[in-house]
């Protein structure tokens, strides 16, 4: 299910996985050269929004296991909850590059490049 938190600093999921519970995500701006990884803002943001939302609180205890990834976007904004998930593909001779996008998008992108193809 997904739970829309009315906060400024985005929503977070609620999901079932392998048997377990996962929660995610979170949308923190952050330089190339910083270590991608749950910080411990997002964690407590996450374990927050979830308390907040469901009747049987979670603690930081209860965390089996976390994971991090980077989104490249293809504008900026201030605001990274509000950035553009636009893409724009570029075709140089053989090699086609997909700038921007995100997985919900994986899909008409796929289709686009293969009809480029």
């Amino acid at each position: 299910m997904r739970v829309d938190v009315e906060r400024t600093d985005g929503c977070f999921f609620v999901l079932p996985y392998k048997g377990k519970t996962l929660l995610s995500t979170t949308e923190v701006r952050q330089a190339l050269n910083e270590p991608v990884v749950c910080s411990k803002s997002e964690t407590d943001y996450l374990i927050t929004a979830y308390n907040d939302t469901f009747d049987n609180p979670i603690y930081e205890s209860d965390i089996l296991s976390s994971f991090a990834g980077l989104r490249p976007l293809l504008k900026s904004h201030k605001n990274p909850n509000r950035a553009t998930r636009e893409y724009r593909i570029e075709q140089h001779e053989k090699v086609i590059t997909v700038f921007g996008g995100k997985w919900t998008t994986a899909r008409s992108l796929a289709k686009e490049i293969a009809a480029k193809l």
